[in-house]
């Protein structure tokens, strides 16, 4: 974490026009940097009294980073964590819903049931809750996305869609899989109630409609360092459409302004940016600040806060000098003292669908 903003701090220059430097080194992402946290699904018995259509049960993870479950801050050891199975995702989601419907299976049916992950995303902060309270809170959300088709020698039949954002307090012992499995468990109730003959007569799908559609949401950028310029959207981000492409970026003590050139040719301070990009790098707005974005697989994170603080000791303000000229100029020693001070940095990732971060 402290490399990283060193990194970071090394190429910003207070009242500087948007500039140009090398690309951030991938191993400083936060998918490298941290380390893994390993939760487990525990099968469990059902007292359902039902027989299913179908034989078997799969998930697909089709997620555009299939690599995590989410990240978290350590508050005992200051370190980031990344949540993850012991083995892959499909295999374990499979393999504890296997062994829960067991019972329920109809041996021998040339049928199967068949369920798309695009999201499973366990996190401690939300964007959504950006105004109501910083990242220092002790929350637990659990994004999930996903649809389920039962899958006959014909065709794919569409039978519900998953796509819930679940809350629970941390001390409720999220981590331990049960969240996300019982989520899992709670969503299939519909099952009981499925009338699977309405099912089969209505729509169906080809597998290649269904993988199309499928990807659809997960979409990712045209490029992975789009077109130098200022994004409104998340969406102009991922075309790689900029509004203007004439800017200039000052960071101040506590918040960063861009300013931009408009059709007048006069300069004014936007507040309406999803992010901008200087053709190598690729930065985020999250509050009042930007942080710079890592590409991993097909989607985009990075180190950041809602929560830009100074406290005692201070360090001597330059006049017109923001922090990261303050802790540029200060020794490596200070800057890694004062960095704890100052900002609280965690490690998000971005939604390929709606921008959003957690």
């Amino acid at each position: 974490m402290n490399r990283y903003l060193l990194l970071f701090i090394a190429f910003l220059s207070v009242g500087q026009a948007a500039w140009s430097q090398s690309p951030l080194s991938y191993q400083l992402a936060p998918s490298n940097k941290s380390l893994y946290k390993i939760i487990y699904p525990v099968a469990t018995g059902n007292g359902l009294n039902i027989s299913v259509p179908f034989s078997s049960l799969v998930i697909h993870d089709i997620r555009p980073d299939t690599t995590k479950l989410g990240f978290y801050r350590s508050t005992k050891d200051r370190h980031s964590y990344k949540y993850r199975f012991t083995g892959n995702t499909a295999q374990e989601l499979t393999a504890y819903l296997t062994a829960h419907y067991n019972k329920n299976l109809t041996l021998g049916s040339p049928n199967q049931l068949e369920i798309f992950v695009k999201k499973l995303w366990l996190s401690e902060f939300d964007s959504a809750e950006l105004n109501l309270h910083n990242t220092h809170l002790r929350n637990a959300w659990l994004h999930v996305k996903a649809e389920v088709y039962l899958r006959t020698p014909a065709a794919y039949h569409p039978v519900f869609r998953i796509d819930s954002i679940l809350y629970a307090r941390k001390q409720n012992g999220y981590t331990s899989g049960g969240f996300i499995t019982q989520m899992l468990v709670d969503a299939l109730q519909r099952l009981e109630q499925a009338d699977f003959s309405q099912i089969v007569s209505r729509k169906t799908l080809s597998p290649s409609q269904v993988d199309a559609y499928n990807k659809h949401t997960t979409t990712t950028p045209s490029a992975h360092v789009p077109v130098k310029g200022i994004y409104s959207s998340f969406t102009d981000f991922k075309k790689g459409k900029p509004s203007a492409t004439e800017y200039e970026v000052r960071f101040e003590t506590l918040t960063d302004i861009v300013y931009v050139k408009e059709q007048d040719g006069n300069t004014y301070a936007r507040k309406d940016i999803w992010g901008f990009s200087d053709g190598q790098t690729v930065f985020i707005r999250m509050g009042s600040n930007f942080f710079p974005l890592y590409n991993h697989q097909n989607t985009w994170e990075f180190y950041g806060t809602a929560a830009m603080e100074f406290k005692a000791p201070r360090m001597p303000v330059l006049a017109g000098a923001g922090w990261p000229f303050l802790l540029a100029a200060a020794g490596a020693t200070e800057i890694t003292q004062y960095e704890k001070r100052l900002i609280n940095l965690r490690a998000f990732q971005v939604d390929v669908e709606n921008g959003k971060f957690y």
